[in-house]
């Protein structure tokens, strides 16, 4: 079997695009855009993050049921522009709704391509201590109350997926999605 590095050495060689969509999911707090960031680097992809959206589309964030709805409408069409037009994308937020996973999944295979999902994890009280120290995390506004208010709703993944402590140091992160990428 080749390797994630071969493979891509082999692509960039030929000429060959390969797309592909990274869904990089969790809860608020673990780490998911910066190896979210990590990985569109590693794997030369378009991050889109719901974060960034959501700062973009909303002056002062409340995360409820309508704007988390609109922040998704408008992620998962940036997504699904992006494969159909042939970039890898690597999709950042914590998609705690198997139907919004399903969603991208479906914009994947309308673009002929895999989605292969990350979930990141994190020791809560490591996640508390991230809320708390401020500074800049990825341009999430959430705070512990919405930690545990997704961490309530989230529903859990049934599809195949990589397991990353995002307390590793983050090319040990990458290492494991590149290996779980390999093998899927």
């Amino acid at each position: 079997m080749i390797g994630v590095r071969a493979r891509l050495a082999h692509i960039k060689a030929s000429g060959i695009v390969e797309t592909m969509l990274i869904i990089v999911c969790g809860l608020p707090g673990t780490g998911k855009t910066t190896l979210a960031r990590a990985l569109a680097e590693r794997f030369s992809a378009v991050h889109i993050s719901s974060d960034l959206i959501r700062k973009e589309m909303m002056a002062r964030p409340t995360y409820n049921p309508d704007e988390k709805a609109r922040v998704y409408e408008e992620l998962v069409e940036r997504v699904a522009s992006l494969l159909a037009g042939g970039d890898s994308v690597v999709a950042d937020a914590t998609f705690y709704r198997r139907s919004l996973r399903g969603r991208l999944v479906e914009a994947a295979d309308r673009a002929g391509t895999k989605a292969h999902f990350v979930l990141c994890t994190l020791d809560e009280a490591d996640v508390m201590d991230r809320m708390s120290a401020g500074g800049e995390r990825g341009g999430s506004d959430a705070d512990f109350s919405i930690y545990l208010r997704i961490k309530d709703e989230f529903e859990p993944l049934k599809a195949k997926h990589a397991v990353v402590d995002c307390g590793l140091p983050l090319e040990e992160q990458v290492a494991v999605v590149e290996r779980f990428i390999e093998g899927d």
